[in-house]
C-alpha cells in the first residue's frame, strides 16, 4: 500500500514539472512560430480609394523596410535621407 502511494505522489509530481516546462519553453515557442507565419503568409491590403500606383506601392514599402532595418530618417517618397536627417 505504501509504495503505491508512493509511485502516486511521484506521478504527481512529475506531471506538475513537466506541465510547468510544457507552459514555460514549449507554448511560447509555438506562439512565436504562430507570428512567424502570420507575418509572412497575410495578405498585404491596400487602400482600394488611393491614387498610387502598385509600383510606387512598393517603393513606399521598400523604404519602410530599409527605414526599419537601418534606423534611419527616411522620406519614403523622395530619394535618400533628407538633409534634416543627415545631421546638418
Amino acid at each position: 500500500m505504501n509504495k503505491i502511494l508512493n509511485n502516486i505522489v511521484l506521478i504527481i509530481i512529475i506531471t506538475i514539472i513537466g506541465g510547468y516546462y510544457f507552459k514555460v519553453s514549449v507554448l511560447p515557442f509555438f506562439q512565436n512560430t504562430r507570428k512567424v507565419t502570420k507575418g509572412l503568409f497575410n495578405k498585404i491590403h491596400l487602400n482600394k480609394n488611393s491614387t498610387l500606383s502598385t509600383a510606387q506601392y512598393r517603393k513606399i514599402a521598400l523604404g519602410a523596410v530599409y527605414s526599419e532595418q537601418q534606423v534611419a530618417c527616411i522620406n519614403s517618397l523622395e530619394t535618400g535621407p533628407g538633409n534634416n536627417c543627415l545631421g546638418n
